[in-house]
């Protein structure tokens, strides 16, 4: 399914029950966010996104202070999902869907932690949140971007069709 497809689905399914979301991305740097948008109408149901890129943005935008992802660090299933419920709370909208990850490149970076490496997360009125691992084995920062942007399309549509009267 291509991206239109799956932002295209994603749209009718939030309509036809009255959802919305937001968006919490670093790595993908407004990718998703901008994929959301490109659908006609998304004022009915997108809240809004933010890139909470650093420590400091992070507790101003969304509340969650320098040890709010604990021993995990800022790129894990932990950071992801409290990345998820807080722009969800802050939004007040139905979903958030965050998304934290290495874009790369490998080289210069302080992060252990290998390029190519995200966590996607979908908070919502069901639960609990759900979160997804992403390795995509490339070091270049755009494919992962990218790579990024179409794993949290897929893991939202997935969330949005699982829920019952979807």
């Amino acid at each position: 399914m291509e991206e239109d497809e799956i932002t295209g689905r994603i749209a009718t399914l939030l309509i036809a029950n009255g959802a919305t979301v937001a968006v919490a991305e670093t790595s993908a740097g407004g990718m998703i966010s901008g994929a959301l948008l490109g659908v006609p109408g998304a004022s009915a149901w997108f809240g809004g996104g933010v890139i909470p890129y650093t420590a400091k943005v992070r507790e101003a935008w969304l509340g969650l202070g320098a040890d709010a992802f604990g021993h995990d660090g800022a790129v894990s299933a932990t950071a992801a999902v409290r990345l998820a419920k807080a722009v969800r709370a802050v939004s007040g909208t139905t979903w958030g869907l965050a998304e934290t990850g290495i874009a790369g490149p490998q080289s210069g970076r302080r992060s252990s932690k290998p390029a190519g490496l995200a966590f996607v997360a979908v908070a919502g009125p069901t639960s609990p949140p759900i979160v997804i691992e992403v390795r995509t084995g490339l070091d270049g920062r755009r494919e992962n971007q990218e790579a990024f942007t179409s794993a949290s399309l897929r893991a939202f549509l997935k969330v949005l069709e699982s829920v019952p009267g979807q």
